[in-house]
């Protein structure tokens, strides 16, 4: 069986656990981020992800967004009146982690982080 075969046999499970999980933590990060201009941070697939994000946040919030690369966060980190949300598959990425970092050294808020595994 090749991989696509096992994520398509892996589906009903991971629905099942969808149904299961509770979204609250999910709501309230998303109600904060929703007050202001957010940056969203991916590299490699996760920037796609980013674009889509930002994009999604702008329509619902008309709040400026736009995605971004960890190495513009890292270079230009203290960007106040915007929050960030990095996004990563495995959060083991060293950009996306050095990028976080810059974030909150620069006290930017608020800071989130999202990562499925």
């Amino acid at each position: 069986m090749n991989r696509y075969q096992r994520e398509l046999a892996a589906l009903p499970a991971t629905y099942r656990k969808a149904i299961d999980w509770d979204v609250e933590a999910l709501v309230r990060l998303l109600s904060t981020l929703a007050t202001q201009g957010l940056r969203v941070v991916g590299s490699g697939g996760s920037y796609s992800l980013a674009a889509f994000c930002a994009r999604l946040h702008s329509h619902f919030t008309r709040q400026p967004a736009f995605a971004t690369t960890p190495l513009d966060v890292v270079q230009t980190p203290y960007l106040h009146a915007m929050g960030l949300l990095c996004l990563t598959a495995s959060g083991r990425n060293k950009d996306i982690r050095a990028a976080f970092e810059a974030a909150a050294l620069a006290e930017t808020k608020p800071t989130a982080g999202s990562c499925p595994w």
